[in-house]
């Protein structure tokens, strides 16, 4: 075969590496049959160029072509498929089988990840232990393709293949299935709102996925599975401790009886925080974000019933805001979620899965500004409360094993109580209102309520042994903005039990924010457009993923994103749909177990975001990602993670903003490295483990907002200690 003789040819060269890929890929050439040139030689471009940044990326450079050179040997060694039987007398087909997590988000049913009609990870809670993470921002990072920049309010954002935005109102949060989001930013938390103690695993799409799940799944959906009795083989009581004074406490509890289970959660969280505010010459300032978290989640499963009741309550006080000249006493944000969920089974031919829930977000706000002379300038309140409430129904169909129909309603009555900002000179003068939101442009606050209306359809066909194609389309109908109809269709192609072959075609929406739709202010910034469109994404994916041997599997996905109907600020501050927006890229990934005590994580992603021909600020080209745990030591397991984060370009008005003295054609690339010890082998009932983040206390920044004059700083090195009771 052509493949082993470059693999051989490659192993043959000593002098193979980056800086002589040229002079490699001529000597392949000369091997290959004629109908496969023209593949190396566009492959061959693509990597000049990347050579041309070698020194952003060196290190990732250097540990893929180690790996590549080490898969091409696990290949050349590894037995015949067809007669391989390990030891214990399991076919290595049934074996790989059953290493394949089942996954639910990507159809709305259970399946394995190589079958999914979408680009797809998990994180379970195995990962999350060895990881030492303390917020979802820390998880998500590690995955390809995700960048989580600071904005200037101190709280994290998630972009997803390039596409990115202040309020994350571009992705879908999702909690055991049930959409998690604001109403008037529609957006959602991924700092230390979202404790992980009561995770049990974390499915992430990159990708469209309003096909399935409506507005806001635009750039890709990450659904928080949390753990129900089954999951909990023990009770915990938690304790943490570490750097900025954070202590943060938790208490995880489940039982199962006849007929059903009941798991709860508590959580209490304090501490400094690190605050990324800045002063009129860019520099970081010394306020501090003293994130509060009050948690708690009741999980009761009765027969075919089952209810969730979730609460949070995170403030921060001394609201941290671009520069100096604003502080506060307290934001608090207060999020409840609630669903009753009944399913049936009807034989192996049918099921029908009904969930209620309600929502409800309120934001309150307060501040002071300060002139420039330190008196105070003016007293500020925010408040925004609003709530959502929706009925999900959903019907499979099985006709056949190889044949299933998923038909879909989902129903929700969205009630924006108020949301308006205002302000008083003095303790004694009355408030005059500066920003608020109304459907009718007057001067007063007002209530607004919508309804909105999805339906859904999926078929899923799987013709012969080797191809799986699924076709779906849903109809959003919005009230305040413009219905929509969402296409995807995917076809999986599986030549043999390693390997398995994804083309997909998907499109998105995101319908416009209360916000965007529906705000005025006094000065007449940043008005709402009541005329605004949904955006629209249309992403092309090919997905390639192999096991190069039981224990290592490859995984390359080649992309293309269109955004139509941009939503922007522009002019005098109004909201407007505005140009077309281009994304491509690629994302590697090889994960694996080297042997019985020593696994690992690697990926890399190169992205580039243009508009009018021109590249889009603050998103980082080429970041990467490599993690290897140890488990061999009687006594602690050790995971290092080794984080890379490229240049990232300045946005087209960044020049004119910023002062002369701070400008910056580039932020500089930064690398992390991550250590965790989980500590084994301790007096029962007792467990515990130590995270560092940022080792070598990297200075490093993030882009913050595309529209921001300032970087904003990150954390340098920080100690937390956990320890745990099960019982």
């Amino acid at each position: 075969m052509w493949q082993t003789s470059i693999g051989n040819l490659i192993k043959k060269y000593k002098y193979f590496n980056p800086l002589f890929f040229d002079y490699d890929i001529k000597v392949i050439m000369v091997h290959l049959p004629a109908a496969r040139r023209n593949i190396v030689s566009s492959i061959s471009n693509i990597c000049q160029r990347l050579t041309h940044y070698t020194k952003h990326f060196t290190t990732f450079s250097l540990l893929f072509i180690s790996f590549s050179q080490f898969a091409q040997t696990i290949n050349a060694t590894a037995p015949d498929d067809s007669q391989s039987i390990p030891d214990g007398g399991i076919p290595n087909e049934l074996k790989l089988f059953q290493q394949m997590p089942l996954v639910i988000t990507a159809a709305r049913k259970p399946q394995r990840i190589t079958e999914a009609p979408a680009t797809i990870d998990v994180i379970t809670t195995e990962n999350i232990k060895h990881l030492g993470a303390s917020t979802l921002t820390e998880l998500l990072e590690r995955l390809p393709g995700i960048y989580t920049p600071t904005a200037h309010n101190g709280l994290d954002m998630l972009w997803i293949r390039g596409v990115g935005g202040r309020f994350n109102d571009n992705a879908l949060l999702l909690i055991d299935g049930i959409p998690y989001r604001t109403l008037y930013f529609s957006n959602f938390p991924i700092n230390e709102q979202i404790p992980l103690l009561d995770i049990d695993k974390i499915e992430i799409i990159r990708g469209p996925g309003s096909a399935l799940y409506g507005t806001n799944a635009f750039t890709g959906v990450v659904n928080i599975i949390t753990k129900d009795a089954t999951d909990i083989r023990k009770n915990v009581v938690s304790t943490s401790f570490g750097s900025f004074n954070t202590e943060d406490h938790h208490v995880l509890y489940g039982q199962e009886f006849d007929s059903g289970q009941i798991s709860a959660f508590a959580r209490y969280l304090d501490g400094d925080g690190y605050a990324p505010g800045r002063d009129d010459e860019g520099k970081p300032s010394n306020e501090k974000r003293d994130p509060k978290n009050h948690a708690y989640k009741l999980k009761l499963n009765y027969h075919n019933f089952d209810l969730n009741l979730r609460y949070s309550r995170f403030s921060i006080n001394k609201f941290t805001a671009v520069t100096d000249d604003e502080e506060g006493d307290e934001a608090i944000r207060e999020h409840f979620l609630s669903q009753l969920g009944y399913h049936h089974e009807f034989g192996k031919h049918a099921s029908l899965q009904i969930k209620a829930y309600y929502n409800q977000f309120n934001l309150n706000k307060s501040g002071v500004a300060h002139n420039i002379d330190g008196s105070i300038a003016s007293f500020n309140e925010t408040e925004i409360y609003g709530r959502i409430a929706g009925i999900d129904v959903l019907s499979t169909i099985n006709f056949s094993n190889k044949h299933t129909l998923l038909f879909g309603l989902n129903f929700e009555y969205e009630f924006l109580d108020h949301a308006w900002e205002k302000t008083q000179k003095t303790l004694n003068d009355p408030f005059e209102f500066t920003s608020w939101a109304t459907a009718s442009n007057g001067d007063v606050p007002e209530s607004i309520d919508n309804n909105n209306l999805g339906i859904y359809l999926e078929d899923e066909l799987k013709i012969g042994k080797k191809f799986i194609l699924t076709s779906g389309l849903r109809f959003d109908e919005i009230e305040a903005s413009d219905s929509r109809f969402s296409p995807r269709i995917s076809v999986v192609y599986t030549p043999d039990y390693k390997t398995s072959l994804k083309l997909r075609y998907g499109e998105a929406f995101r319908a416009p924010t209360y916000q965007e739709l529906f705000k005025r202010t006094q000065d007449g910034e940043a008005e709402g457009n009541q005329n605004l469109k949904p955006q629209i994404i249309k992403t092309t994916e090919f997905e390639l993923s192999r096991f190069l041997s039981d224990q290592h599997r490859l995984n390359a996905t080649l992309y293309f994103t269109e955004i139509e109907k941009f939503i922007k600020i522009i002019g005098d501050g109004d909201f407007e749909n505005i140009g077309e927006q281009e994304f491509y890229g690629f994302e590697l990934g090889l994960n694996g177990q080297i042997n019985n005590w020593l696994s690992y994580f690697s990926n890399f992603s190169f992205t580039i975001g243009k508009q009018k021909n021109r590249n889009i600020g603050g998103i980082p080209e080429y970041m990467g990602n490599f993690g290897l745990t140890y488990t061999g030591n009687k006594y602690v397991d050790i995971t290092a993670h080794l984080r890379y984060v490229g240049d990232r370009n300045r946005p087209a008005n960044y020049q004119t903003d910023v002062s002369p003295s701070y400008r910056q054609n580039l932020l500089d690339s930064y690398r992390v490295v991550n250590l965790n010890f989980v500590l084994k082998n301790l007096p029962n009932p007792f467990n515990a483990s130590i995270s560092i983040r940022n080792l070598f206390n990297e200075t490093h920044y993030t882009s913050g907002e595309q529209t921001q004059d300032f970087d904003i700083q990150q954390p340098g090195r920080r100690i937390h200690v956990n320890i745990s009771w099960e019982f």
